[in-house]
């Protein structure tokens, strides 16, 4: 009787522990919610039909003003950078800032086939690096695989324009070896 006492309380004692770790995950989920809440909607996956419709359409609808660029940004693991580019439409001079998932799209190659197919266009690249967040803040920062390096206050600009609510922290690029 004392070897099923035994495991009853090494049972308990496990279930105690994993309960433990559970509630500790739970509450760094719930302030790390909290933290994150003005970054939130980069991270927000749709739940229902509707929401995936609406999420399409913003992601190919082109935006009709040129004064206005269209930014895209949809982040998928939280401790991921993300890829973005900058692009130019040939025609108009309408800016594009899109950043997309690391796990949809590797390379920033991706990103502008995904653009140019998309919204049918040909595009002049500005800029490319990598996008993530840390606590209430979206930075940008790196380079792009396909060696474009721009003007980063134009990003800069058009970020903090868009996101009033958010810090935006955009590292500068000093110089750029492509060697």
């Amino acid at each position: 009787m004392s070897k099923y006492y035994y495991l009853d309380t090494i049972k308990l004692d496990t279930i105690k522990l994993v309960t433990i770790k559970l509630d500790t995950i739970k509450l760094k989920l719930k302030y790390m919610g909290k933290i994150n809440k003005t970054i939130e909607q980069f991270y927000t996956k749709p739940k229902t039909h509707q929401e995936l419709v609406k999420n399409i359409k913003e992601l190919t609808d082109v935006s009709i003003s040129v004064e206005h660029p269209k930014i895209i940004i949809k982040l998928g693991e939280i401790k991921k950078r993300h890829k973005f580019l900058l692009l130019k439409d040939k025609a108009n001079g309408q800016l594009y800032f899109i950043c997309l998932p690391v796990e949809k799209k590797e390379n920033h190659r991706d990103i502008l086939e995904f653009a140019e197919k998309s919204y049918g266009k040909d595009f002049q690249l500005l800029d490319g690096g990598y996008v993530h967040t840390e606590d209430n803040k979206l930075i940008v920062d790196g380079i792009s695989d396909i060696w474009v390096t721009g003007d980063r206050e134009i990003i800069e600009n058009i970020l903090r324009k868009r996101f009033p609510d958010i810090e935006i922290e955009v590292e500068a690029i000093e110089s750029f070896d492509s060697d």
